[in-house]
C-alpha cells in the first residue's frame, strides 16, 4: 500500500487483546475471503514488514521478499534472510509492536545486568569457600 492505514494498529490492538491475531504463518498463504479477517491480515502484514525493516534493516527485508519469491517456505525464508525461526519472529513482534508478553521482555532487557550482577556476587562467594582455616599452633 502506498499510504498506510492509520486504522490498522486499532485493528491490531482489538485483535491482540482478545487474542484473535492470524497465525504469521498463515500470511504466507492466501489471504482470508471474509473481509474483516482480511483486513487483519493486511495490518498484521504491515505490522510486521515494518518490524522486520525497523529492527533487521531494509536489506534484510529484501532479502525476506527475495527468499520467497525463490519459492521457500515462510520457515524457510526466514531461517534464511533473517537467521530466526518464524515463531521467533513471530514472538518478537508481538513483544515489540503488541506489548504482549511483557515479562519476557523485561528479563531479556535485563539479562546483561543480571549476569554482571551474578558475576560481581560470586567472586566474593568465591573467595569466602576458598579460605582455609588459619592453624594457631594449639592443640
Amino acid at each position: 500500500e502506498l499510504f498506510p492505514n492509520p486504522d490498522y494498529e486499532q485493528a491490531l490492538l482489538i485483535a491482540s487483546e482478545n487474542d484473535s491475531l492470524l497465525p504469521i504463518a498463515d500470511l504466507c498463504e492466501r489471504f482470508p475471503m471474509d473481509a474483516g479477517r482480511a483486513y487483519l491480515a493486511y495490518a498484521e502484514s504491515q505490522s510486521i514488514a515494518r518490524f522486520v525493516r525497523d529492527t533487521y534493516g531494509p536489506l534484510y527485508l529484501s532479502a525476506l521478499i527475495s527468499a520467497y519469491a525463490d519459492g521457500l517456505s515462510c520457515e524457510q525464508g526466514t531461517v534464511r534472510a533473517l537467521n530466526t525461526s518464524l515463531a521467533n519472529l513471530d514472538a518478537r513482534w508481538r513483544e515489540s509492536a503488541l506489548g504482549q508478553n511483557v515479562v519476557g521482555v523485561f528479563f531479556r532487557a535485563m539479562l546483561p545486568y543480571l549476569g554482571l550482577l551474578g558475576l560481581l556476587l560470586s567472586i566474593p562467594l568465591i573467595g569466602f569457600f576458598q579460605r582455609r582455616p588459619v592453624e594457631d599452633g594449639t592443640e
